[in-house]
């Protein structure tokens, strides 16, 4: 398996027992507790990005020491065994693949979309609708940015769905530039 894939592995898990158990608003806070530590904190990147030779039990320990009494026991439980599979170096992944698994299984599609200008509120409520057809049901969500490079339309990433629609896009796609 691919990191991406262990990391929405582990996400999914978190997502559906937080679900489960009525914790999601909590564990989410502590993911995002999580995402400004290890953003934060150099010394913690290290550690989890690498392969440790020590066993199970003592990668496990260390997560302990790191997060107990800081994180609710539904998130400890899953630090612990990636810990545990030395699946460490993927937290970076899970904790942005956590949001999206969150969304996913609330009926909620986030739009990432990239204008050459800014966007108009009738543009985006346009590109809202038109998302919405192909999700239908489901609440969408656009978070936009202006993008100048490319020159003129969008980009829009929605799940595993891409759509470029941009100048610079075709241009690529038309004569390799």
């Amino acid at each position: 398996m691919n990191v991406q894939a262990v990391a929405r592995a582990f996400a999914k898990a978190l997502v559906e027992s937080a679900m489960d158990a009525g914790e999601i608003d909590a564990v989410s806070e502590d993911i995002h507790s999580l995402q400004d530590e290890y953003g934060a904190t150099p010394s913690l990147r290290a550690y989890c990005s690498g392969r440790h030779a020590s066993d199970p039990a003592t990668r496990e320990g260390a997560v302990l020491r790191l997060w107990e009494g800081r994180v609710r026991p539904l998130t400890l439980l899953a630090l612990r065994q990636m810990a545990r599979w030395d699946a460490l170096p993927v937290l970076p992944h899970f904790l942005k693949a956590f949001d999206a698994c969150r969304n996913r299984a609330a009926g909620i599609h986030v739009a990432r979309a990239a204008f050459a200008v800014e966007p108009s509120e009738s543009e985006l409520e346009g590109l809202r609708t038109l998302i919405g057809k192909h999700f239908s049901g489901d609440k969408v969500e656009i978070r936009s940015e202006v993008q100048p490079d490319l020159l003129a339309g969008f980009r829009v990433d929605v799940d595993d769905v891409s759509i470029d629609a941009s100048l610079s896009g075709r241009l690529h796609r038309t004569f390799g530039l």
